[in-house]
Order: C-alpha cells, then structure tokens, then sequence
C-alpha cells in the first residue's frame, strides 16, 4: 500500500470513530459523569461548565462510562415534589420523603413495590427523584411530631417526562391535653402520680400530677402517643392521646384502681393439712388489661407478675397487687430443692415446676384484701380416653388440662396449664387437679388430620376420681373445585369452611381443595381471590365429608371514590365496609377510595381519622363487574364513644351502629376500654345480648359499660 492510500484509510477509521463517538454522547455536550440526580436527588445538580474540546483521554472516559451504566439505571422520567403547609401554604423544608414504583407482575399477577430513594426537600419545598417511566410512584412520610403522615399515590410518568406533584401536609400539630388523676373507689384527687408521655421507642416528657390531681401538657396530633401513669399504692395505666381534651373544660378524668392485697396459705394434705413452707406463689397476668386507647398496639406489652414465699406457718402475703386484671395463681417449686414428698413427685418437674393451679384467674377489686387457701394433694384425678368419631382409641395424641376463662380460641392458640399423652387404649390421666370448671382435650396442631372440641370437666370438693370421653373426628374433610366466573378451574384461591369447626386452605393449579380435618356436623364454606377481580362465591352450606362441592367465584364490582375534610383536602384515614353480607372489612386510605373484588350488594362506608373526624355513606349500590364512582366521604367532627368491657367471659364482641349501619366494632378482653370515633346522634352499641344507646355530640366523650 503506497502512501496516500494509507492516508485515505485512516482518515475513513477516524470518521468512523468520531460517528461512534457522537452517537455515544448524550445530547446537550459530554457526560462525562452520571447523572447526579438520578445517583443522589437529595444532592443539587453542579453549575454547568463552558464546553471544552475533550481530549483523548476525555473521550476514552465518555466511551467508557455511557457503555458501563446498565440499561435500567438510565433515569426514564424526573419526578419533582414540592412541599407546603397546609394551613399556610408555606413551602416546607427538610422533610424526607420515601419514593417507590410498581415493579413487574409475577407469576401470580401480584405487583411487588420497589424501593425507591429517599429525598429531602431543599428551603423552596423542592425535592427530585429519577423514576422509571409508567410506573406508579408512591410517596411516604411517617408521622412526626410536627407534621401530618403523608401517603400519596403518582399517576405513571411518561419516557422524559418531568413532572411538579405538590403535597400538603399538616403542620398544626401542637395541642394542649389537660387531664386528671383520681382514685376510681372514692374520686379523690391523687397527687405526685409520675406521667410518662412517650410514643413507642422514645420519652417524650415526664411531669407529676399537682395536689389536686391536674396536670397538663402538649401533644402531637400527628404522632401516636401514650401516658404511663404511675403512683404508689394504685395500679398502673396506660392511655393513648387524643386531641379531644385540648381545652381544661373536656379534661380527661383517668380513674387509678388502688393495688389489692393477697394472702395465701399453702398446705399439705398429705400431712394433716400443714402449712408449706418455701414454695412460691405466683400470680401472672396480661398486661394489656392495663391499658385504655393505645395508640399502637399491644406488641411492646408483656405479662404482670407477683409472688412471694410462704413461711414456717405456709403463708405468703403479696402487696401492691394490681386491681381489675384476670391473673393466674401459680404455686411453684424451686429447682434447687427437693420436692416436699414422694406423692408429688410425679407433679414435680426439675426447673420451677408447677405443684398447683386455679382452675379459673382470679380478679382482685380495687382496694380489695383477700385471703386464699390452697391445699396440694387434696385435689382429683381425671382419668380418661381419647376416641374418634367411630369409637377406636387414639395412641400417643397429646391432651391438654386448661382453665374455662378463655374462650375456646384461647384453648387452641396458648400453652395450657398441663399436657399428657394418651398411652394403649387412649388413655390418659391428670393427677391433683382442683376444684372448679376445667378444659380437657386434644391438643391444638396443624399437621394432622384429626380434631375435636375439648370436653368440659367439673372438679367438686367432694370429687376423688372422674373420668372423662373425649370424641374427636379423624379423617373428615370437604373436596371440591374452585371456578372462575367463566367455569374455569381457578388456582391459588382461597377457601374456608366454618362451623362446628374451622379450616381453611388454598386451591391446586386445578382448582381442586380440600378442606380440614373437621368435625361432624354442617359447614359454610366460602373462598376470596387474591390478585383477581373476583368476589366471593355463593356461600355453600354442606355436611363435613362431602365431596364435589363446586365454588365459583363472580365478577366483583368496584367502589371509587375520595376521602376529603371540610376544606376539601385528602385525607389519611380508616374506612369500615359495611354490608348486606356478612363481615366488615376495614381499608386504609390517604384521601382516594379504591374498593375491588366486592360482591353485588348495597353498602356503606364509614370512615373516620385520629383526629376524631368522621363520615358515613350509605346505599351504595354495587353490581357485578361494574363500577360504582364519584363516592365522597367529608370528614366533619365527631364524638367519642369509649366502651368498657366486665362481663363474665374473656373477651367480648363490641359493635357499633348508627342508623342501623355499622360505624366500629371489635373484640375486646376482660377489664378492658376501648375508645370509637362515632358519628354525631343517636348510637347503639352492643355487647353479645346486650345494648345500650347513647346519644353522640361532637368533641365530647361517653362512656358505656358492659357486665
């Protein structure tokens, strides 16, 4: 090759290259970094720099970077949100923001949020985030102590798009909370008491009430709250705070029960009915009884405990005992030392082994001073067998002996107070069991095919030995197939039968279930769609054992609507869903009503805010596969409705109805309040077979109780 063909074809390559060259570069100059939006949005982007002639160095760092950057890190679209007061209007600086998208559907048609960058907006209000194009975008901000909790949803931006979302959060959030501390025997004032305002992790301030039991201080409406009370001699408490006491006029009166007193003599029958003496006596109970209206939750609640040891003569005193609360009582052996006698050997278990237990808790009344007398080796045995439905012994099943307080849901999700085994011929056998109503029957597991309800045994003074049929039911299941509206089989549905008991599981690829085991006797059984648009089948009603029963599943309806105060804002709030069906569901909104999968009926919706807001629609219509818009719920002022539940069983079904419409409802235990935002007027509330009405008014509190 001479040389200007040399010459012509290095010329040819450098035009290549320099077409290569520009096609890699992004319009608008040289990139030679990322983005720093979509690396860092909460980090300003640099000024722009006069354009240079890049050298080659330059260039190999621009071919090198663009072919590095992965395909889906490009930013697609630039989401700018701006932050105002919105009282004032003002823009609001500072505040964090969580960013996330809609990802890909899986395999079930379940879309999965992604986790997005967090950004800070800057003293305009601003902030940006690099987002993916047609996605939705959800923005968040949990409550903090000066402003509302924000939980937005972001129409899917389009390839390039940038687009302004303005956000309006609250930011009157300060609220005086005046309140005080009375004995609930006598009304007297109790001064000195030690408040403890605090939200779940951290101490918000702490102060004692004055001599005439007053106190006062500022809150958050915007951040979930509570008060520990304490004060010598009376039981703790726990409130949550509401904004409904902010003015000395509607302070909260909160009754301290005084603590009760417990003596407890310990004897031994085997020895001429002697005191006992170095045993413990314990006394144990859920500490959730002592809260009224907690903000969030009962997860960071434990258990009370007491005890004390008998002396010389068997007696153990226990002080300072807290009031209105169930307690088990407990007598206990320590594990360094030797069981009292041989007779209780076989009650003895090495490490604090339980010698006794009441067959019910016990509740001690405010002030109360009561004496017990416990008598170890005195009690009866219960002897018995464990048969299925066709009358065949079942060997080595578990059996548990548990106390008749708890309902029978208790019986099934706690440990009970003793467990055995069934040996040759199904039988089994409980050693000194006192006096009182008493559970025995199969345990509660999930891995087997037999079931059965506990039998209910009564322990007289006068019993020595009883004995005990406990029938289960192995074996007994309902199959069927699980439709869709078309008549196809319709997987990964889920299907329950309820009646004399209760199971539930989810449909095979083929649409095929079964259900259980069960027990004999006549079953609903119904099924839900997640990830579908279907409602609910027919509700079939069928014998446990059947076989070819056909659910399926219809065309669910749609409610569309807005959540709004008085000026016409959204707002956060919890929407209850009732029906001409049984069940009420409750939602969660941030201001858009968004209601799938509902069965064709007439319903309401009552919603209300922690700001004691609330509205109530009703007769809205819903057919199949349609959908129902333009529903609209204006949060106005409401009352408050506190219930107390002191009725025989542990936990009661609290309901709520305005109008004849559902407006609360919930179960609430033993000794417990519980606080409803309730509708202005006329309010029935019912307990079981009971009911009360009362009449609402706005800011203002009622309280009802049940016994």
């Amino acid at each position: 090759m001479d040389r200007k063909a040399l010459i012509a074809a290095l010329l040819v390559l450098a035009a290549v290259i320099a077409v290569a060259i520009v096609r890699l570069t992004p319009a608008g100059g040289i990139a030679a970094e990322a983005d720093p939006v979509a690396e860092d949005s909460t980090r300003a982007a640099p000024a722009m720099e006069s354009p240079t002639v890049p050298s080659p160095t330059s260039e190999r760092a621009v071919i090198s970077t663009e072919i590095d950057v992965p395909e889906e890190e490009v930013s697609e679209a630039t989401l700018v949100i701006r932050v105002v007061s919105k009282e004032t209007r003002a823009p609001l600086g500072g505040v964090p923001i969580d960013v996330s998208w809609e990802g890909e559907p899986d395999e079930f048609g379940a879309v999965p949020l992604l986790e997005g960058p967090t950004v800070r907006t800057d003293s305009e209000g601003l902030a940006s985030a690099a987002v993916p194009s047609g996605r939705g975008i959800l923005l968040q901000h949990d409550a903090g102590a000066s402003l509302e909790m924000l939980y937005k949803k972001v129409d899917p931006l389009a390839r390039g798009e940038r687009r302004q979302e303005e956000v309006e959060l609250g930011t009157d959030s300060l609220v005086m909370v005046f309140g005080r501390i009375v004995s609930s025997v006598d009304k007297t004032p109790v001064a000195g008491a030690h408040i403890e305002h605090r939200t779940r992790a951290e101490l918000l301030q702490s102060l004692e009430s004055l001599p005439d039991g007053h106190f006062t201080l500022s809150a958050s409406a915007f951040l979930p709250s509570e008060l520990r009370i304490t004060a010598e001699g009376f039981t703790p408490r726990r409130i949550g705070i509401t904004d409904g006491h902010s003015t000395g006029d509607l302070e909260r009166v909160i009754r301290l029960g005084p603590t009760a007193r417990l003596e407890v003599r310990v004897t031994d029958a085997g020895l001429d009915d002697r005191g006992v003496e170095g045993v413990t006596v314990w006394l144990r109970g859920h500490a959730w009884h002592l809260q009224d209206e907690v903000s969030f939750g009962l997860w960071d609640v434990s258990e009370v405990r007491y005890g004390a040891d008998t002396d010389a003569s068997g007696i153990a005193v226990i002080e300072n005992v807290a009031s209105e609360v169930p307690l088990d009582v407990l007598i206990r052996r320590h594990e360094s030392e030797v069981p009292l006698r041989h007779s209780l050997e076989m009650d003895l278990r090495m490490g604090d082994a339980v010698l006794h237990k009441e067959p019910r808790t016990m509740t001690l009344h405010p002030g109360e001073s009561r004496s017990l007398e416990i008598r170890l080796g005195g009690g009866s045995t219960i002897a018995g067998t464990l048969v299925d439905q066709d009358g065949a012994p079942l060997a080595d099943e578990e059996v548990w002996l548990d106390h008749t307080d708890d309902s029978m849901w208790g019986f099934t999700d706690s440990p009970p107070l003793e467990t055995t085994w069934t040996g040759e011929g199904g039988w089994f056998r409980f050693e000194n069991v006192s006096r009182g109503r008493w559970w025995v029957g199969l345990a509660y597991r999930e891995d087997t095919d037999v079931v059965g309800a506990p039998e209910v045994v009564q322990v007289l003074p006068e019993s020595a030995d009883l004995t005990v049929r406990v029938v289960v039911h192995r074996g007994l299941f309902i199959t069927g197939s699980a439709l869709d509206p078309e008549g196809s089989p319709l997987g990964n549905a889920g299907v329950y039968a309820r009646g004399p008991s209760f199971s539930d599981t989810e449909s095979g690829d083929d649409g095929s279930f079964r259900v259980g085991p069960l027990t004999s006797g006549l079953h609903d059984v119904d099924g839900w769609a997640p990830e579908t648009d279907f409602a609910p089948p027919e509700t079939i009603e069928v014998e446990a054992g059947a076989t070819e029963v056909v659910l399926r599943f219809r065309r669910g309806g749609r409610i569309r609507g807005r959540c709004t105060d008085e000026s016409g804002g959204p707002v956060n709030a919890t929407l209850i869903l009732g029906s001409n069906a049984e069940g009420a569901p409750w939602f969660y909104t941030d201001g858009d009503i968004e209601l799938e999968s509902l069965a064709p009926g007439r319903y309401s919706i009552f919603g209300s805010d922690p700001l004691g807001r609330c509205d109530l629609v009703t007769g809205i219509q819903v057919e199949e596969g349609a959908t129902t818009a333009d529903v609209s719920l204006q949060l106005r002022p409401g009352g408050r409705v506190r219930v107390r539940y002191e009725g025989e069983e542990e936990r009661g079904s609290i309901r709520l109805e305005h109008d004849g419409v559902l407006v609360g409802q919930e179960l609430i235990l033993r000794q417990m309040t519980r606080g409803f935002t309730a509708p202005v007027g006329l309010v029935v509330v019912r307990c079981e077979e009971q009911t009360r009405e009362v009449v609402v008014v706005a800011g203002e509190e009622v309280d009802v109780s049940f016994r």
